[in-house]
């Protein structure tokens, strides 16, 4: 009996950004990382319980991207190196709980709309952890996420879920 990417990801019970998170990852390279030593994802109403504690993983998210950019100093390099994109991999895990504890854990969905939706509040998460837009910023484009998944998965009281969610 084989078990798939997708027995995994429901086995996991992650939510929709964790979901596109690992999607990403494993569409790339065709595996997932094993878990470094030491590593601490905080989950979402349990260590994360409130605006505050959310800020404060970003202050500590920002001081280890600037860690990893000194550790891999050429960018161009940085995309091949295996190393560095895992610990690209493990920094953006975060932004899944953050979003869980912003707007609950959402099941998550495969659908290319929503997944460019993803990679752009991927990018403002970047931004954010590279101090160059402020947490405000980053949760009002999670803030926009979320409605294009209500709108998407058709919970937003709209007539074309199905049809949204097989394109």
């Amino acid at each position: 009996m084989s078990f798939s990417f997708m027995d995994l990801m429901s086995a996991m019970k992650i939510g929709a950004v964790s979901y596109f998170t690992y999607k990403s990852y494993f569409v790339w390279f065709r595996d997932l990382p094993d878990i470094p030593k030491g590593y601490y994802l905080p989950i979402a109403n349990i260590d994360l319980v409130s605006d505050d504690k959310c800020q404060s993983i970003i202050r500590d998210l920002t001081v280890k991207k600037k860690e990893m950019d000194r550790k891999y100093p050429i960018e161009e390099e940085q995309l091949f190196n295996i190393n560095y994109n895992n610990d690209c991999f493990f920094t953006a895990l975060y932004l899944g709980q953050m979003f869980d504890y912003w707007y609950g854990k959402l099941s998550f969905i495969d659908n290319k709309k929503l997944e460019l939706k993803y990679e752009l509040l991927l990018d403002k998460f970047w931004s954010c952890v590279n101090e160059e837009c402020s947490y405000e910023d980053l949760k009002a484009y999670a803030e926009i996420f979320y409605h294009s998944y209500l709108k998407i998965s058709g919970k937003d009281g709209g007539k074309n879920s199905q049809t949204a969610i097989m394109s």
